[in-house]
């Protein structure tokens, strides 16, 4: 077990449940945070700061662009992706120093974080599409009665 200096993780939320902690219920969350694949590495002199391209997720070949393709074709190389499957998601992280990690590894969960560490997670909410007032601002509509309308 190595621990690298990466602040950050890529996951998925699985489920939500809950624990007692001295009688009382907290809610917790499990996350699902898979091997993340190093894609690309920014340095100082061509970028202007240390940055690390992390992927996540699974997605086939046949659903990635051409251009993406070309970006993603080191680390198809580098790393044993099985049956041609490309990260889903990709996020750059930026860093301190130079990465000690090259292009086509595997990061895992034990590389970072400890057992015991507390950790603070951010997501994206699904979205919930154009919606009215009422769905949107909480609002409800007024009884019948008061705009003299037939209901």
């Amino acid at each position: 077990m190595r621990l690298i200096m990466l602040n950050t993780l890529l996951g998925s939320k699985v489920k939500m449940g809950q624990t007692f902690v001295e009688g009382t219920r907290v809610p917790v969350t499990w996350i699902k945070t898979g091997p993340c694949v190093v894609t690309n590495i920014k340095n100082m002199d061509r970028d202007g700061h240390w940055a690390v391209q992390l992927g996540f997720g699974e997605r086939n070949l046949k659903n990635t662009s051409k251009p993406l393709q070309g970006h993603l074709k080191k680390i198809n190389q580098k790393s044993n992706i099985k049956d041609q499957k490309l990260p889903r998601y990709l996020r750059e992280v930026k860093l301190d120093k130079e990465p000690e990690f090259k292009v086509g590894d595997v990061i895992n969960i034990s590389d970072i974080f400890k057992k015991g560490d507390v950790v603070a997670v951010t997501g994206t909410s699904k979205g919930k599409g154009f919606a009215g007032v009422v769905k949107r601002r909480l609002l409800s509509l007024a009884p019948c009665r008061e705009f003299r309308r037939i209901c």
